[in-house]
């Protein structure tokens, strides 16, 4: 994402470009689904947040372009009866915005956090793209992070431990480090 010197990359100031954007997402229409939209509300937001390095940058947008269905759309799909299928009452409350903020407690939360009314008015996240950046980068930045003890002294073991817990006679998942615990 940001120039490492190879050329052909965005410099720090800017993360990414559109373009790279358009071939990380593989977005069918760039200009349809107006990247440059998804860019400039997102850029700001991932740096205030220190989403800024490579590995940093490409977890991010993997995640959210697997949540926007490649940065098509920041509403999930589906009608009333879909969403009541799994939500209930909570149907309302489906997925909305970079991360598809979902169930009524998630807005909630995201309400508070960000100073807007998301229970009475949930189509912001889909609508806003800016809200939508900040919400993204929030959950990125304390749900995710501090889950994994990424953000604190007790380092990635506690996501490893709620991954695959120690059990006696149970070996690690391949890949995993024993000494993380």
């Amino acid at each position: 994402m940001t120039n490492d010197g190879r050329g052909g990359g965005a410099d720090a100031a800017e993360l990414f470009t559109v373009d790279q954007l358009a071939e990380i997402s593989q977005n069918p229409d760039p200009v349809a689904y107006d990247l440059a939209g998804d860019r400039a509300a997102l850029v700001p937001e991932m740096k205030k947040g220190g989403i800024v390095t490579k590995n940093q940058i490409s977890a991010f947008l993997a995640n959210v372009c697997q949540e926007t269905d490649w940065l098509k759309t920041l509403e999930e799909y589906g009608n009333e009866d879909y969403h009541r299928s799994f939500l209930g009452d909570e149907w309302w409350y489906h997925g909305r915005g970079y991360i598809m903020n979902t169930w009524l407690d998630a807005y909630q939360r995201l309400s508070d956090v960000l100073g807007v009314d998301l229970v009475s008015n949930p189509d912001l996240l889909a609508q806003d793209k800016d809200l939508a950046a900040r919400a993204a980068v929030w959950y990125r930045n304390r749900m995710v992070l501090e889950y994994a003890g990424l953000r604190s002294r007790r380092g990635p073991g506690r996501l490893r431990r709620g991954v695959q817990p120690n059990q006696p006679g149970r070996e690690p998942a391949p890949g995993l480090d024993p000494r993380l615990e």
